[in-house]
């Protein structure tokens, strides 16, 4: 429905596909995961890619082509032929792959479940080593929680003949075109 429950139990399933025309050479995903989920231990899974054994994978770091940092709370698959546990393979065109983990929604101390928005980025290279980058961003709760943006500065000074200059940079934005500012 849409809506997340607190203690909920949610899988994320991740798919990705090379719709060039050319290898998508050292493909790694990532998934730095939000402060309003925990990630649930051992709940890696590949459920299909070229090159990679599907099933289970551990969450310890240099075991498989799979991991959980949580230090940093980030899922990190290395997909594709010939993917290691330290670097990730190739996909030829057309190649596709799928994975998942899971996650519980935390309990705010408010009792109201915010947002939770989840944004994962595929990183590869092209034949000619040119780094690619793909982000993915979806959002359960849409029609409650944070806003579409996170701030991270915000401005405003006094300029000659009385006007204002108005200054901001954000760290995250989506479904956003445009900002309106109002006095």
């Amino acid at each position: 429905d849409q809506f997340a429950q607190a203690g909920e139990l949610l899988t994320y399933t991740l798919k990705g596909k090379n719709i060039g025309a050319g290898n998508a050479n050292s493909t790694i995903l990532t998934d730095p995961l939000p402060s309003t989920v925990t990630y649930v231990n051992n709940s890696l899974v590949v459920n299909y890619g070229p090159g990679v054994s599907t099933g289970l994978k551990t969450d310890v770091s240099g075991d498989d082509i799979a991991e959980y940092n949580a230090s940093t709370k980030t899922v990190i698959f290395r997909m594709g032929v010939n993917a290691t546990a330290i670097a990730g393979g190739y996909l030829q065109p057309l190649d596709s792959f799928e994975i998942e983990f899971k996650v519980t929604v935390n309990t705010p101390p408010d009792g109201i479940i915010p947002q939770i928005v989840n944004a994962a980025r595929l990183s590869v290279k092209s034949d000619a080593m040119v780094d690619f980058v793909d982000d993915a961003t979806a959002a359960i709760n849409p029609t409650g929680g944070s806003l579409p943006v996170t701030l991270t500065s915000f401005t405003a000074s006094l300029l000659a003949d009385k006007k204002v200059k108005v200054a901001w940079s954000t760290s995250m934005e989506y479904n956003s075109k445009s900002f309106d500012i109002e006095r």
